[in-house]
C-alpha cells in the first residue's frame, strides 16, 4: 500500500494540479504535496472549518454526509472531499485544470488516502 505522501503526490502531479493537502478536523496539516508549507498550514484551517459549515448545510437542508465541495475562483478551482471521518483533502486547481478529470482522479483516490491515513 502507498504513502499518504505517494499518494498526495499522485494527486499533486496531475495536470492542472497545483496542490494537494489533507488536513485534520482539528485544522493541523497531516500531509501535503506541491505548494509552500506556509501557505499550506494555512489553508489547511480554512479547509477545515469550510468542510464544517458545509456539513451543517447539509443537514439542515435534510441532504446527508457531505461527501465533496468545489469553490470557484478567478484564479482557479479549490476542491474538498472528505477522508473518512477526521480528515480533509484540499486540492488547488489551476485556471486551465480540466475540473471533470481531477474531480473523477480524486474520487477514485479516496480510498487510498483513507486506507493510509
Amino acid at each position: 500500500m502507498a504513502s499518504l505522501k505517494e499518494e498526495l503526490d499522485r494527486i499533486a502531479t496531475t495536470e492542472g494540479v497545483e496542490m494537494a493537502l489533507v488536513a485534520g478536523r482539528d485544522g493541523f496539516i497531516i500531509e501535503y504535496s506541491g505548494g509552500e508549507g506556509s501557505v499550506a498550514e494555512g489553508v489547511g484551517a480554512i479547509a477545515s472549518s469550510s468542510l464544517g459549515a458545509s456539513e451543517v448545510i447539509g443537514q439542515e437542508l435534510g441532504r446527508g454526509a457531505l461527501g465533496a465541495a468545489m469553490l470557484e475562483y478567478e484564479r482557479g478551482t479549490v476542491m474538498m472531499n472528505r477522508v473518512g471521518v477526521d480528515a480533509v483533502l484540499l486540492v488547488v486547481l489551476a485556471p486551465d485544470a480540466t475540473i471533470g478529470k481531477v474531480r473523477y482522479d480524486v474520487k477514485k483516490i479516496i480510498p487510498e488516502l483513507s486506507a493510509a491515513l
